[in-house]
This record gives structure tokens, C-alpha cells and sequence, in this order.
């Protein structure tokens, strides 16, 4: 698949700079001892931002079979959801802690998040691996 030419350049950077980023965050931004929202938060902006480019991608180049190309997008769907979903939650887990009732909801709505995301890469898997062969 083609990637632009930016994120070909300039990946390994950005992976070097992030990593930069989250071990600066937990030596000297947040501490040890409590949830690393700024370094989860960056992360999980990455994995969509990456999510999104691999949703172009699928698009732009057609080279896998309909049957994996379903599944594929199936698949990318699962992860757009649950980081989606889960980004607020990690965003203000810090804040959120202060209130046990409100912390609570927000991490059993991260639990159905993740059931639904563990859940649609199955579905996308078994399409691709047990799907009926045509004789």
C-alpha cells in the first residue's frame, strides 16, 4: 500500500519523539504514581491517526480479496471504536478519580468498549480464516 510521502519520511522521527515524549512524561511531567493520561492520551491519538491513514489506504489501493478486504475494514473498524471510546476516558482518568461513582461508569463503559472491540476482530478473523470455501 502506498503511504504518503510524509509519514514515509518522517515515521521513525515520529516513533523517536513520542518515545521521547512518554518517557519525559513519566520522569518529570506526571508522576509514577498515578494514571499517565498525557503519554495514553498521545498514544492512543497515534493509533487512530494511523487507523484513519490505514482506512484511506484500503481504499485507495484495492489489493486484497473483497472476503479480507471486509474483514480488514471490519477489523480497523474495531480499533477506530474502542480508541475512540476509550480516548475520554484516559484523557481525564486523572479528574475522574476524584469522583468513585463517576470513575466507575467510565471504566465499566471501557469494559464494553473493549468486549465490543475483542469481539468484531473476531468476527473479522473468522470471516477471513473459517469462511466457507465454494466448491
Amino acid at each position: 500500500m502506498n503511504k504518503p510521502i510524509f509519514f514515509k519520511k518522517y515515521f521513525w522521527y515520529f516513533i523517536l519523539i513520542g518515545s521521547l515524549f512518554i518517557v519525559c512524561n513519566s520522569t518529570w511531567l506526571q508522576s509514577i504514581y498515578i494514571f499517565n493520561s498525557y503519554a495514553k492520551t498521545f498514544v492512543q491519538l497515534t493509533i487512530i491517526g494511523y487507523a484513519i491513514l490505514y482506512f484511506y489506504n484500503l481504499i485507495e489501493n484495492q489489493v486484497f480479496a473483497p472476503t479480507v478486504s471486509k474483514s480488514l475494514r471490519l477489523i480497523n473498524s474495531a480499533v477506530l471504536i474502542y480508541y475512540s471510546g476509550s480516548l475520554f476516558i484516559f484523557m481525564c482518568s486523572n479528574v475522574y478519580y476524584e469522583n468513585a461513582q463517576v470513575y466507575d461508569i467510565f471504566w465499566i463503559f471501557n469494559a464494553l468498549l473493549n468486549i465490543l472491540f475483542q469481539l468484531l476482530i473476531l468476527i473479522g478473523l473468522w470471516k477471513v480464516f473459517f469462511k466457507k470455501k465454494i466448491l
